[in-house]
């Protein structure tokens, strides 16, 4: 296997954690309780949906497997579009990924423990639940940094489309209005237990992610995601 074939495969990650992640959100469970809920709400639906979070929690598993490999591709893409700089929004692109993942992991690993024992006392079982709501809310952090970054060097190096670089920043904004509103609500619309809007986050992130490594995997093919920066003059001679 040549070095554009393991590039290649880098930037398809991409697409197999949105795979994988829109089977999560298919099997898992539903129609999720609210902040409001009773505690003992809560344990029943936590428990009368153990199978569907455990499907969830092995899917995100194998998603955030890829989800890591499709940032190690697009962190080098960027690093590369920035040049001899400091490659400072690369960076910082790569530790909102990371912060991304850290945080869903939390939230995935403490609603997946909520639903493990059936036996557990049902005001623990809620706060379990909702410690995992709250970091799925804070997810939204890490993903505006991330999309954030990278649209900024897309903007300002041309790596990626215009429209895929003008929806991340849009996208950025809006995600970052979500996730500090909804640190406020704990129903309506804004609410990160059921509300839409915290839905449509995890949906474009998803889009953004799916479009990314498709461009990502068309520079591959077509020479390389940017051109790499090149060496340093030498120094004059004495």
């Amino acid at each position: 296997m040549d070095e554009s074939q393991r590039e290649r495969i880098g930037a398809a990650t991409g697409i197999l954690f949105v795979l994988a992640l829109l089977a999560a959100f298919v099997f898992g469970p539903d129609k999720p309780p609210g902040f409001d809920d009773t505690a003992q709400r809560v344990s029943n639906y936590v428990h009368d949906n153990r199978d569907e979070f455990q499907a969830a929690t092995a899917l995100f598993t194998i998603g955030i497997f890829f989800f890591l490999w499709f940032l190690g591709s697009l962190a080098r893409a960027l690093r590369l579009a920035e040049g001899q700089g400091p490659g400072r929004l690369g960076a910082v692109a790569f530790a909102g990924g990371i912060t991304t993942a850290a945080l869903a992991a939390t939230g995935q690993a403490a609603q997946w423990a909520a639903s493990y024992h059936t036996d557990l006392d049902p005001t623990l079982v809620r706060g379990l639940y909702d410690v995992g709501s709250g970091a799925f809310l804070l997810v939204g952090i890490g993903v505006a940094v991330l999309i954030g970054a990278s649209s900024v060097v897309a903007l300002r190096e041309g790596i990626f489309p215009s429209w895929l670089a003008g929806y991340g920043a849009a996208f950025t904004v809006y995600t970052l209005v979500v996730t500090v509103v909804g640190s406020f609500k704990e129903t309506g619309a804004f609410s990160p237990t059921d509300g839409v809007l915290g839905l449509l986050v995890f949906l474009g992130f998803l889009l953004w992610v799916l479009a990314t490594s498709i461009v990502l995997v068309r520079q591959v093919d077509s020479g390389g995601p940017a051109p790499a920066a090149p060496p340093p003059p030498s120094a004059a001679p004495q």
